[in-house]
Formats: C-alpha cells, structure tokens, sequence
C-alpha cells in the first residue's frame, strides 16, 4: 500500500553502498590525488572519494579554488569516474551563503 502511495522507488546505484573516504581538510588537488592512489596501491575497497567544501573558492557554491584544486587534476577525478575503475568522486556543496558575498551583506 505505502509503495503504491508514494509512486514506487528506484534502487539507489550500487556504488553508493561501498567504501566511502570522507574528511574535512584537503589543502590541495595532490592530496586528493594522493588518498586516490593510496587506496589504489595498497588493494585496499575504494568505492567513492568526498570532497568537502574545502575545495570551494571562498566557500561559494559551485566554484573551485582553482589556486589550490588544480583544474587537470579535478578533471583527472572526473575521467576516473567511470566503471572501469569502480571509483566515483562526490563534492560536497553546502547550500549556504558566503559571509564575504554581496548576499550576505543584503541580508
């Protein structure tokens, strides 16, 4: 009765219930790299790398701060990113708003 109420349900993709590497924290695309490969060389489950919102240009949405998250290398997260290698990298966007943005003085 409630799956017929609420329209059905998809299955979430199968990745999403693997191992997840998750911190606050990164300085830098290379330590990202770094972590990517670690688990790679070492054997060890490696299903999903998160990036906080470290990597945000001044915290802003939907930005890098491409001084530190070099743009070849967040793309080198992108092309990994496929079934082959079974690794999907995930950033994090906090839905806020910058304290040193026009928005927050307006608000």
């Amino acid at each position: 009765m409630y799956h017929a109420y609420v329209n059905g349900y998809s299955l979430h993709p199968f990745w999403a219930s693997g191992f997840h590497q998750c911190r606050w924290g990164y300085k830098n695309s290379g330590e990202l790299l770094d972590v990517w490969n670690s688990y790679n060389k070492n054997n060890l489950p490696f299903d999903t790398l998160w990036s906080d919102i470290d990597y945000m240009q001044n915290l802003w949405d939907f930005t890098i701060d491409t001084g530190r998250f070099k743009v070849a290398d967040m793309q080198k997260f992108s092309n990994y990113t496929n079934d082959k290698l079974g690794v999907r990298w995930v950033p994090i966007i906090d839905a806020g708003v910058a304290i040193a943005h026009e928005s927050a003085d307006r608000g």
